[in-house]
């Protein structure tokens, strides 16, 4: 037979295998950078996979060299709070019922934190009542006189100055035994 011959056999449905609608198709080829890219991001996953579990390998920190908090900024002394507003007072900076005001919160918080009571939050009755913060009661008692009467800061009651000079001395003795 010579070359090119058609050799008759059976036919196949769509026709020749070799170039028919379902003609098959030579082994294909691939590049190799699919291969570099496969093994790139078969890394990748072994890596994400690791990073956990070499996060619990390391070892624990020393508390030696744990961060040192940081220190609170002191807080300026009570005396020295007292005395800048008997300043503020005497400069006329801020008015006398106003300065009443502060020392008395002042004094509360003051004996809230010293005496263990919750002086800042008690009526003056129960500041009364209580032996712990009797004394307190005394300088409070002086304090709501000055700030809630109209007539002691007018000319014609000049003890009302007196009174409140008072009452930041004996604001003054009662921190200083707390500090």
């Amino acid at each position: 037979m010579p070359a090119g011959t058609h050799v008759p056999g059976p036919e196949l449905p769509g026709g020749n295998p070799l170039t028919g609608p379902l003609a098959l198709l030579p082994p294909m080829t691939f590049n190799g950078w699919w291969a570099a890219l496969a093994l790139l991001l078969l890394l990748a996953a072994v890596l994400l996979a690791a990073v956990p579990l070499l996060g619990r390998l390391r070892p624990a920190q020393d508390e030696r060299h744990a961060p040192v908090p940081p220190v609170p900024a002191p807080r300026r002394h009570p005396l020295a709070r007292i005395d800048r507003l008997e300043h503020d007072w005497r400069t006329a900076r801020i008015p006398p019922r106003e300065a009443a005001q502060h020392l008395s919160a002042l004094v509360r918080a003051e004996a809230a934190a010293h005496l263990g009571a919750p002086a800042d939050r008690l009526t003056l009755a129960e500041l009364n009542a209580s032996p712990r913060t009797r004394p307190v009661a005394g300088i409070i008692g002086d304090l709501y006189r000055l700030e809630f009467s109209g007539e002691a800061w007018s000319t014609a009651h000049p003890e009302g100055t007196a009174d409140l000079q008072r009452a930041f001395e004996a604001s003054r003795r009662a921190v200083a035994r707390w500090t």
